[in-house]
């Protein structure tokens, strides 16, 4: 028995182990592991599960819930932890990467305080701001949200042995409890909205909890199955396999942005997660086996301070070395280790009791050996020196933790101001382009009809025709661009074509539409090019993408070649354009290469160049050196332009010599013809 159930809890660590892997790959590489965030859903449901299961086994043994005592232990279990966080990376930045400073004294206490996610949900941070003054410890709102449902949830469990005896019932108002916070996750979430409200709050997650609390009630790990699930134990590892592959399935293909991971598939997630763990009672089976292997042991009892560390890793890594031109497997191997060795380390500090310097007793002895230094009037270097070297970091940690800025960053505020004017000034150009076109079109007629009352002649008649048509053509009106020849400028101003893309479109969308104005801008501050697929397909499905498309995508991620292919061939045959990216992020080699390979892939498909421009001139980017400058994009508007004729152009010059050719060969068919009707009219019958 007793060796049972420590298997089964190997078993559970085993799923914790996978839970933080999927977790991290999520973050280092979002496009290959894009549900890795589901790894939280797994440690609620767990924490869940464990934490009625503790609350039973203490009620039945001192016949009540000691929830001061609960409160004390779950938070030491996390408040050291997050001191050894706290302290080594505000001491780096402090010394390194002052910058990243900016708003650390609130997000250090509203962590500590556990009511981070609330934080965060009412003071969002700008996501401009993320790439000037990053939040390195945003992540900890999850830490936050488990605090508040493993706090909360042991009064509503006191308050259900009071108010419902019959403990059968229990379990169903868990359940009941989890399906209404399931459908406020689904009512509160708006498709193209920012979920972090729905994402972070403990009322739209609770239900991961409570169904991990709902298992509770039905099969506790310690114990042997009851009859009535013994007697369906055959079919358990059946039951296994399908739930696995099930999970698996849906760790492929569900997405942070997808509004059914919101609706329905963090519900049924769950609901996969509760019967494969259950099917674990079940000892004997293969699941177990790999559940309960010494590497995903390892990294379960490292699951705390791995997550801790993998956040502020992962961007003081982009700050220092994302702009080396390594392949990104490179990034992510090296990304991986510095996680690894530094939870490792921050475990060790705290196994070992290092973090004396929280401690009465080590206070106890600077002060006696203060006191000692007085009382006798003799310095005691070696001491002295020991109590320094212990209070070094820390102290670099305070004095980052009392110099850091708060606010909203002023560049930041700058930039969204801009973009804000950008779009009032770009619905009055619209609005001008298109009385300017109404205006053409009035003159365009009433010059027609004076040609025809005049009664001119015929070949007037057909020129005026002429003269109708070619003001037809030119209704949209063309905006002078320096830089760009009277041909270009023409052909852009009567193109229909879309812009699909990020914040870097948004920036640059002033002087696409002026040399463009028939242009459909669709820009999305965080947009990703493997969330743009679905969203791509269905544009062309409703016939709303123009005759050329171009794509600015690949500034917030990677993404692999099979989903930069799926989203060129949504757009069919149109022409389209991939503007390749300019960032000291360790994913920029790698994007570029992909939109290179695939420019070399597809006949209709073509690169525009951009990072080769920003290369040379650095001054054409803002102090985040990835949004462009009104000047750098009014440069990269010209450059697009510029690519976009050239091959119109060639394409016309080929439809051209097609056409010649037809017309050729047809004008030598006629012609042979023809000479073969007059060869045989003049052959004289004979007599």
């Amino acid at each position: 028995m007793q060796d049972n159930k420590n298997k089964r809890w190997l078993s559970l660590d085993g799923i914790r182990g996978l839970a933080i892997l999927s977790i991290i790959a999520y973050h280092v590489s979002p496009h290959r592991f894009s549900a890795g965030f589901l790894g939280v859903d797994a440690f609620l449901f767990l924490s869940g599960y464990l934490t009625l299961l503790g609350l039973k086994k203490q009620e039945a043994q001192s016949k009540g819930l000691a929830f001061g005592k609960l409160v004390k232990k779950r938070v030491r279990k996390v408040w050291r932890p997050m001191a050894i966080l706290f302290i080594g990376i505000l001491a780096y930045l402090f010394l390194f990467i002052p910058d990243f400073l900016f708003n650390s004294r609130a997000n250090v206490v509203t962590s500590l305080l556990f009511v981070s996610n609330f934080y965060q949900i009412h003071h969002g941070v700008s996501y401009f701001s993320q790439f000037l003054t990053p939040n390195v410890f945003t992540h900890l709102w999850y830490l936050a949200l488990y605090m508040q449902l493993t706090l909360i949830f042991p009064l509503l469990v006191h308050l259900l042995y009071q108010l419902v005896k019959d403990r059968s019932y229990h379990r169903w108002i868990y359940l009941a409890l989890a399906i209404l916070s399931a459908l406020l996750m689904g009512i509160k979430f708006h498709p193209g909205a920012d979920p972090t409200r729905v994402y972070y709050g403990a009322d739209t997650r609770a239900f991961s909890f409570l169904l991990g609390a709902f298992l509770a009630e039905i099969w506790d790990y310690n114990s042997e199955l009851d009859e009535r699930l013994k007697a369906k134990s055959k079919f358990f590892p059946f039951i296994s396999l399908v739930t696995a592959l099930a999970i698996l399935y849906l760790s492929i293909n569900l997405t942070d942005a997808s509004a059914v991971t919101y609706r329905f598939g963090m519900w049924f997630f769950d609901l996969l997660l509760m019967g494969f763990v259950l099917s674990l009672s079940q000892d004997n089976q293969l699941t177990n086996r790999l559940l309960r292997t010494r590497p995903l042991q390892y990294f379960a009892s490292r699951s705390l301070y791995l997550y801790l560390w993998y956040y502020p890793i992962l961007l003081i890594y982009e700050k220092k070395m994302g702009a080396l031109e390594w392949p990104a497997f490179c990034h992510i191997i090296c990304q991986s280790l510095f996680i690894v060795a530094l939870a490792e380390l921050a475990y060790r500090i705290d196994q070992r009791k290092v973090m004396v310097i929280f401690s009465k007793r080590f206070w106890k002895k600077v002060y006696q050996l203060v006191n000692k230094s007085f009382k006798h009037g003799h310095f005691y270097a070696a001491e002295t020196l020991a109590v320094l070297l212990i209070l070094f970091i820390p102290s670099l940690a305070l004095a980052g933790f009392l110099t850091a800025k708060s606010g909203q960053d002023p560049r930041a505020l700058a930039f969204e101001q801009e973009l804000k004017e950008q779009k009032k000034d770009l619905d009055k150009l619209k609005q001008d382009t298109s009385r300017r076109a109404v205006s053409n079109k009035v003159k365009s007629k009433a010059k027609q009809d004076a040609f025809e009352d005049s009664g001119k002649s015929k070949d007037q008649a057909r020129t005026s025709k002429s003269s109708k048509k070619s003001h037809k053509d030119q209704s949209t009106p063309i905006n002078h661009v320096k830089g760009l020849s009277r041909h270009e400028q023409l052909v852009t101003s009567q193109l229909d074509i879309t812009f699909y893309g990020d914040s870097v479109l948004l920036a640059s969308q002033e002087p696409l539409l002026t040399i463009f104005p028939k242009a459909t801008i669709n820009g999305k501050v965080g947009r990703q090019l493997y969330q743009s697929i679905d969203d791509v397909k269905w544009l062309a499905d409703q016939q709303k993408l123009g005759d050329v498309v171009v794509f600015l995508l690949g500034t917030n991620g990677g993404f692999s070649d099979d989903q930069l292919d799926q989203l060129i061939k949504n757009v069919g045959k149109r022409p389209v354009f991939l503007v390749n990216v300019s960032e000291d992020r360790s994913w920029e080699s790698e994007v570029n290469h992909s939109l290179y390979k695939a420019s070399k892939r597809y006949k209709n498909v073509y690169l525009v160049n951009w990072k080769k421009i920003a290369t040379e001139h650095p001054e054409y980017f803002r102090e985040d050196l990835v949004h462009p400058t009104e000047e750098g994009s009014k440069k990269l508007a010209i450059e697009i332009a510029k690519q976009i004729t050239q091959v119109l152009d060639k394409k016309d010059q080929g439809h051209k010599k097609n056409k010649d050719k037809k017309t050729t060969k047809k004008s030598n068919t006629s012609s042979k013809k023809s000479s073969k009707k007059k060869s045989s009219l003049s052959i004289k019958p004979a007599n």
